[in-house]
């Protein structure tokens, strides 16, 4: 099997997950609840980029390479959707945090804000790599992203490698943060809720940085 038959294959189950995940989001009044929306836009952008994938490594199948399709069209949409899961990540760690500082502010009081940062930032980064003339086929991970170089790639580093990096370390951050205020004397009223709350940041950040941290081994062993 060829690397871009194991994408497509790994893509296409990762759709049909997201897929379900949708489904019962629309369905579950439960899981619709704060901060299920911050949930499902990050999802949104998880499935746009295994759409990508999917039909960049789908397009072989017609006897051409992979990276005769890839255009600068496709790099920005392969970077908005990447950036675009940092930083709603990033979004549900900050509403976390200032959920504990102020357990009184409405819940979705940020959500405009945090759509308008997630937005510029991903079309910030995306046009940035179109205007440095960076983007191009990356053999070493079969993606339509930014190009591959013969020496460290700043480019990677500070869209995608750093980021993460950032996230994951803030995402634990704030998990200690949140138990360490838990224990407060201002919150016992609401310890149950709090308890609940601090269960799924806790599995919230550890997702995504078993997620991301699978996702690298798995590209090192079937690109090396």
């Amino acid at each position: 099997r060829t690397v871009q038959d194991i994408y497509t294959t790994m893509c296409t189950i990762s759709i049909f997950f997201m897929l379900i995940v949708f489904g019962c989001y629309a369905m579950s009044p439960r899981l619709q609840a704060w901060p299920g929306k911050l949930e499902i836009l990050k999802s949104l952008n998880v499935f746009g980029l295994m759409v990508v994938l999917l039909i960049m490594n789908s397009l072989h199948l017609d006897g051409k390479p992979a990276s005769s399709f890839c255009t600068p069209a496709v790099s920005v949409f392969t970077q908005w959707f990447i950036m675009g899961l940092q930083a709603w990540q990033l979004a549900t760690m900050v509403n976390a945090v200032s959920s504990i500082r102020n357990p009184f502010r409405a819940p979705e009081s940020k959500l405009r804000w945090y759509l308008l940062n997630t937005i510029v930032v991903s079309l910030a980064t995306s046009v940035a790599i179109v205007a440095f003339k960076i983007t191009g086929y990356r053999s070493s991970e079969a993606v339509c992203w930014v190009r591959d170089t013969d020496h460290f790639n700043w480019a990677s580093f500070l869209l995608i490698y750093l980021p993460v990096g950032i996230v994951i370390c803030f995402g634990l951050a704030v998990v200690v943060y949140a138990q360490i205020n838990l224990e407060s004397k201002t919150l016992k009223m609401t310890s149950d809720l709090r308890k609940e709350s601090l269960r799924k940041l806790t599995w919230n950040a550890g997702m995504f940085t078993i997620y991301w941290i699978s996702a690298g081994v798995a590209l090192y062993y079937i690109f090396t």
